[in-house]
């Protein structure tokens, strides 16, 4: 991924819980799960994908939360 996101991806990279996040998804495949501020959601999920190039699943509770969130 090249774009002008890439330094915001790289930054959450250094979040020690990001690291947690990462190595639960790698370690069995299933997911994981985290707390994020509803902003970052977006740059975690593009993170995650930056990271694992898997495919990926994200449910929310509510449709227009899942519109916002593709938005």
């Amino acid at each position: 991924m090249s774009n002008g996101f890439t330094p915001i991806l790289n930054l959450i990279e250094e979040n020690p819980a990001w690291k947690e996040l990462v190595a639960a998804v790698e370690k069995d495949g299933n997911g994981g799960w985290t707390q994020v501020p509803e902003a970052a959601k977006p740059y975690v999920i593009a993170a995650l994908y930056q990271r694992l190039k898997k495919s990926m699943l994200v449910i929310t509770a509510q449709p227009e939360n899942a519109k916002t969130l593709s938005e």
